[in-house]
């Protein structure tokens, strides 16, 4: 099965490593943003417990 496959699979090689790729980075760039919006939220309620403030609510 895979033998008759080997010289189309051979030709989707490049499309599927930047499929990969672009999977790869499009992932690191959600963690990345959740990681980031995360950080952002206990900024803010650190602020505001500084501050004496009720924390405002999670979206």
């Amino acid at each position: 099965m895979f033998i008759s496959g080997i010289s189309a699979t051979r030709d989707q090689v490049p499309t599927m490593v930047m499929g990969g790729v672009v999977t790869v980075a499009g992932i690191a760039l959600l963690v990345g943003l959740y990681l980031f919006q995360q950080r952002q939220q206990r900024v803010e309620a650190e602020t505001h417990a500084q501050l004496g403030r009720p924390v405002p609510p999670q979206r």
